[in-house]
């Protein structure tokens, strides 16, 4: 009887036993043969979500976005090749009056000191001979603007600020633009001092 039962249980524990070493023994799929990527793509695909990008894929910034276009290319990403371009010094002249400007400021009707001034003027090569033609009566009308300025207290305490400095040079060249049109792209002071009128 005994026998019969061990015939019977050893073929039984050995089926059961190859199956269980079976499954122990089984071969797992290698990560690094199928790629990082290939397993996360596949783990995704069961959940239906996107993969994520592999660890060495280039991001921008923390939330990983695409990398903003350069800021010198243009809509279409490239590169944007019109530069602005420098003034053009080849088509502009300059005319300098040949004295200096002479300006008194005069305080409770005693002369004060005096503003010496060097003008000098930006015109466009053609128009050399129209300003030049005009020479006295551009003096004449910056001279009175001067002494306007002189009359309003410009040339009191800093003269010399940039904003002062500005402010003297848009009402010399609108002046200047009165006597002799748009020929005058601007007005250059070269020179400035104040003199005691002792």
């Amino acid at each position: 009887m005994l026998k019969k039962l061990l015939i019977v249980l050893i073929p039984l524990v050995g089926l059961l036993g190859g199956a269980a070493i079976g499954m122990v023994l089984r071969p797992v799929p290698d990560p690094a043969l199928i790629g990082a990527e290939g397993a996360a793509q596949t783990e995704h695909a069961e959940t239906g979500t996107m993969a994520p990008p592999r660890d060495g894929a280039e991001k921008s910034g923390a939330e990983g976005a695409p990398p903003a276009p350069d800021v010198a290319a243009g809509a279409g990403g490239e590169a944007d090749v019109k530069a602005e371009k420098p003034a053009n010094y080849d088509d502009l002249a300059w005319f300098r009056f040949p004295t200096q400007f002479f300006v008194p400021v005069v305080r409770d009707g005693t002369l004060g000191f005096v503003m010496v001034m060097t003008l000098t003027l930006e015109i466009p090569k053609t128009a050399q001979e129209r300003v030049n033609a005009q020479e006295f009566r551009l003096r004449d009308a910056l001279l009175r603007s001067l002494l306007i300025e002189a009359n309003t207290g410009a040339f009191e305490g800093n003269f010399t600020t940039d904003a002062q400095m500005n402010r003297l040079r848009g009402n010399l060249l609108k002046s200047a633009r009165k006597t002799a049109g748009d020929d005058i792209r601007n007005i250059l002071i070269e020179d400035i001092a104040r003199q005691s009128g002792s």
